[in-house]
Order: structure tokens, then C-alpha cells, then sequence
């Protein structure tokens, strides 16, 4: 009797997962932000951002929450395919999965003989293909991406090892905010350029976050300090933030879930 119960109940504890975490890695970079020192350098009229904490070290019981909210997720994917064999009225079995694959040479090559969605009906093998990444998605309103990110980090904390984060500056939010006592357009005109510089990656105590060569020019920069993967041999991966990659391995499931057991997603959008 197909039952969909069980997938929603591990879609709606991930969620929970993916919003406590990031609320904590909202906490623990604004932290970071309140570390900032301010410095003027008037020998070399420069002014510098500095970071005056001690070195953060991401905790690793975060990288074990990744873990969990990673296997909720890909394993709600897995019942959703036999749950789609019990809704044709066959008999799954252990070979039975959600398959996500890279590449359409790998879903041909998945799809001859008895592969993951055996027993399922044509509609829904047609959908799940249409979720692969290999197609891009069109007309989804989540990125299929989603799924080989899941389909990535879940296979390297099941079989290699936990997957650890570092916290990073990656420059300005936004452009360069002018203070309420900037210098006038006159003086402005009449200096160099004006020029920044900074350390990107991960922050380090003592790191100059960011350098300008004017210590006349007062502005409030708003500070990029994201929580980002190690590096795990997956670039297109690790160039998101943690939170965002979160975000879109959830939004895929939930979309994926609901197109494949009522065939629309308004409810979810």
C-alpha cells in the first residue's frame, strides 16, 4: 500500500535541520563581524580591517548535523522510488532507488536491464529524468543542480569522511557604503583612485580583511563572512556557501517529491 508519510517526515526534519544550523552559522559569522578592528595607518595613509579574534574553527558536531540533514534528504529520495513502484502496482525490491546521475550517457547506461526504477510506471521514470541535471531543469523553479550536490556530499560523509567547513571572508556584500562624514567630491577628485585590497578565503587571527590606500575616505563596509566547504574535490560544489547549497539540496527533494506524487508544485512555491 503506498504510503508517503515516512518521506515527508524526513523531509520536515531536515528542513527543521537546515534552519537550525543555519541559524547557528548566522551566530558564529556574526561573531567573526564583531572581531573586525578598524585601524588607521597614517605612515602609509592607509586605513585597514583587521581581524583581531582568535582563529574560528567551525565545530565538528556541524559537520555530523550536515551528515544527518544529508542522509534525511537523499534517503527521502530513495523511498519516494519505492513508494513509486508500490503506486504501479509492482513489487519493489533492494535494486530499487532514486538514480542521479551527471550525465545522459550514465542514465542510458543505468536504465538497460534491472535498474533503480524498475516496477515504476513511464510517467514517473519520465519525471524523475526530467529532474536530472544533466537536463538543466527547464521550467522547474528549483535548480536540478540540487540534486548532485546531494548526490556528492552524501556519498562523501556515507563513505569517505565528515565533511568539514571553514569560515571565510569573500569581500564586500555590497558596493562600498560612504559614512555620513565622507570627504567632499572635490577632495575626492584630487587623490588617487581609490583602491582596496584584502585577504580572501579562511580568516586567520591577524588577517587584514581589507586595505584601502586613503585614510581620508570614511566608509562602513559591509563585510562578507560565509561559512563554505572544505575543499572536497568538488569545485562546482564548494564555490556555494553551506547554507545555499543546504538550501537548494532541500528545495530539490521537496520539489521532486511533491511533482512526482501529485504531479504539480504550486503548493510548495
Amino acid at each position: 500500500m503506498t504510503n508517503f508519510e515516512g518521506i515527508s517526515a524526513k523531509i520536515r526534519r531536515a528542513a527543521d535541520q537546515v534552519s537550525s544550523l543555519k541559524a547557528d552559522m548566522h551566530r558564529f559569522c556574526a561573531d567573526i563581524r564583531k572581531s573586525i578592528v578598524h585601524e588607521i595607518h597614517e605612515d602609509a595613509d592607509e586605513q585597514v580591517w583587521v581581524f583581531r579574534g582568535e582563529t574560528p574553527n567551525v565545530p565538528i558536531e556541524w559537520s555530523v548535523r550536515l551528515g544527518e540533514i544529508l542522509y534525511n534528504l537523499r534517503s527521502a529520495l530513495d523511498h519516494l522510488a519505492w513508494q513509486l513502484v508500490l503506486a504501479n502496482g509492482q513489487a519493489p525490491g533492494r535494486h530499487n532507488a532514486f538514480p542521479i546521475v551527471k550525465t545522459e550517457e550514465a542514465w542510458k547506461k543505468q536504465a538497460k536491464g534491472q535498474w533503480a526504477l524498475s516496477g515504476a510506471s513511464q510517467s514517473a521514470v519520465d519525471m524523475i529524468r526530467r529532474l536530472q541535471p544533466f537536463t538543466g531543469g527547464i521550467g522547474l523553479p528549483f535548480t536540478v543542480w540540487g540534486f548532485w550536490e546531494l548526490h556528492s556530499l552524501c556519498n562523501i560523509d556515507k563513505h569517505r569522511h565528515l565533511i568539514f567547513a571553514i569560515a571565510g571572508s569573500y569581500g564586500l556584500r555590497n558596493p562600498i557604503v560612504f559614512g555620513h562624514n565622507q570627504p567632499p567630491l572635490d577632495r575626492l577628485s584630487s587623490r588617487p583612485p581609490l583602491q582596496g585590497r584584502g585577504d580572501l578565503g579562511r580568516i586567520e587571527k591577524g588577517q587584514v580583511i581589507l586595505r584601502l590606500n586613503d585614510t581620508g575616505v570614511k566608509i562602513e563596509p559591509n563585510f562578507q563572512i560565509d561559512i563554505r566547504f572544505e575543499d572536497i574535490g568538488e569545485p562546482d560544489i564548494t564555490a556555494g556557501t553551506v547554507p545555499s547549497v543546504l538550501d537548494e539540496c532541500l528545495a530539490a527533494v521537496q520539489g521532486a517529491v511533491k511533482l512526482l506524487t501529485t504531479g504539480r508544485l504550486s503548493s510548495f512555491y
